[in-house]
């Protein structure tokens, strides 16, 4: 199967013992730590359709009941009921669950959500379509998370790239946010594990911070938009 702007192929990951809870969750707090810091730390790769471009995509969400209990989170280009679809050929009757509007760097966006809920990403070998040697290939995007954990965390990433973190001629963070991130290097945020509770060294309270008056701020017209069964906003 031909993956639009997926991310499987270049981010294999071994197979993930989901956690429900903090104290499960502990172990994995250093590596995602690390790894979100090394991620906001580096600069928005070049647009090769110009500095005005802003690679701008959709996150969506998708369900399947041969999955059950576990959602796959991925970002697209093109029309989210076009990318179900051609997840359809892998996971037949495959349900787009909820989708962002479109949000600026969605692919960092992606990964940004990935890693934050990496303790709970789960490997599924695929016998629908094949790898270049003949052999099932494995989707790495299912996160065994509750619907709520997933929305949450997928619109929270989405807003605060939508608020324009990133200067556009460095393409780093503002200095505002790179000392906010400073302070999730000394005091190991933790990552997601529920939402209920937005206390300080967590990556929620990180993206929680309040926004400039004097700076371009678009997240308030990010949002999720969330399917009924059967039916997409969008026509395929």
């Amino acid at each position: 199967m031909q993956a639009d702007s997926d991310s499987d192929a270049e981010n294999e990951e071994p197979d993930r013992c989901a956690f429900s809870n903090e104290q499960a969750l502990y172990p994995w707090t250093t590596i995602i730590n690390n790894a979100l810091v090394e991620k906001l730390e580096q600069k928005l790769p070049r647009n090769p359709r110009g500095p005005t471009s802003e690679m701008a995509g959709y996150i969506y969400l998708l369900k399947s009941h041969r999955i059950a209990g576990m959602l796959k989170i991925g970002v697209t280009t093109k029309n989210p009921a076009v990318r179900r679809e051609q997840w359809d050929r892998c996971y037949p009757s495959i349900q787009l669950h909820a989708y962002t509007s479109l949000v600026p760097h969605a692919r960092l966006v992606e990964h940004l959500i990935h890693t934050e809920l990496l303790a709970q990403r789960y490997k599924e070998d695929c016998s629908s379509c094949k790898g270049s040697k003949a052999r099932a290939r494995s989707h790495t995007e299912w996160f065994k998370v509750t619907e709520s954990l997933a929305e949450q965390t997928v619109i929270r990433w989405a807003k605060w790239m939508g608020s324009r973190p990133f200067h556009t001629d460095t393409r780093m963070l503002s200095l505002a946010w790179r000392n906010r991130l400073h302070k999730a290097r000394e005091n190991a945020y933790r990552p997601a594990v529920d939402h209920f509770l937005s206390t300080e060294n967590t990556w929620q309270h990180f993206t929680d911070m309040p926004r400039s008056k004097d700076a371009r701020d678009d997240s308030g017209v990010v949002e999720l938009i969330r399917c009924t069964v059967g039916n997409s906003p969008f026509s395929a």
